[in-house]
């Protein structure tokens, strides 16, 4: 009968190793339920705060990304959000430095009423501004370089000057190399889908929202989690670059 009992009691200290085991090491796959988008779309906007991120390749630091996300204000100012770029990390020198900035703002709808793109590159003394605005989305645009606009465009009056930069664009082998990968943007088909439910970060779960950008045209999935609230927490691409929020993952520096 003792002898009975130390088997057992072995036999069930090994079972309970294992199972914390299997609980530490492989935990539970995440269950995650699709829900309308209009939800963490919402939650990202009333979040209406900023958070920094670390722009990684492959575990390399490349830059640090800003996002700010704001809601309706009293004075009309649809909701929106904003993101910044600066490469300031282990790149190349060419492009050390680079700089942009996107503002989006949307309708109730969520259809997108403004936005703005202004690109700097300091290493060749280029810089882009290019804004979308009204039902009509206007779009206008022009490129400085060395202090010179060489291009300009209004979508409400186009000029001739547009296909100079299509030529700019066929002089660079690597920008027509680039552009004939894209396509036309026309054809492009994408999907975006919203789930609800858990994810492990550093062994710690967290309730999350998770929003899925399929990009077909390119084999490419993006995938964006935020927390119940909206702060994003981490941007993962199936080409080796992802963002992760400071606070969730640190970076020595």
């Amino acid at each position: 009968m003792i002898r009975i009992f130390q088997v057992g009691t072995i036999v069930f200290w090994l079972g309970t190793i294992g199972w914390l085991a299997k609980t530490i090491w492989t935990p539970d796959k995440t269950e995650l339920v699709e829900v309308d988008l209009r939800r963490p779309v919402s939650s990202f906007f009333a979040w209406n705060d900023t958070t920094s991120m670390v722009l990684l390749e492959s575990g390399k630091k490349l830059g640090e990304i800003q996002v700010a996300g704001f809601s309706e204000n009293k004075n009309g100012d649809p909701a929106g959000f904003s993101l910044t770029v600066i490469l300031n990390g282990e790149v190349p020198p060419t492009i050390m430095g680079t700089f942009a900035r996107c503002l989006f703002h949307f309708d109730r709808d969520l259809s997108l009423n403004h936005s703005d793109l202004i690109f700097r590159m300091p290493s060749n003394n280029l810089k882009i501004l290019a804004s979308v605005a009204g039902k009509q989305q206007v779009t206008n645009a022009e490129v400085n370089l060395n202090g010179a606009r060489i291009f300009s465009f209004n979508s409400a009056t186009p000029t001739s000057q547009l296909p100079s930069v299509e030529s700019i664009f066929k002089a660079s082998p690597e920008v027509n190399s680039v552009l004939g990968q894209m396509g036309d943007p026309s054809t492009w088909k994408w999907q975006l889908k919203a789930f609800r439910g858990n994810h492990h970060f550093h062994g710690k779960k967290l309730p999350i929202y998770l929003l899925k950008l399929n990009l077909e045209q390119f084999n490419q999935t993006i995938r964006l989690y935020l927390s119940e609230s909206g702060e994003p927490l981490k941007l993962e691409t199936d080409m080796g670059f992802e963002a992760v929020s400071e606070m969730l993952a640190p970076i020595k520096r």
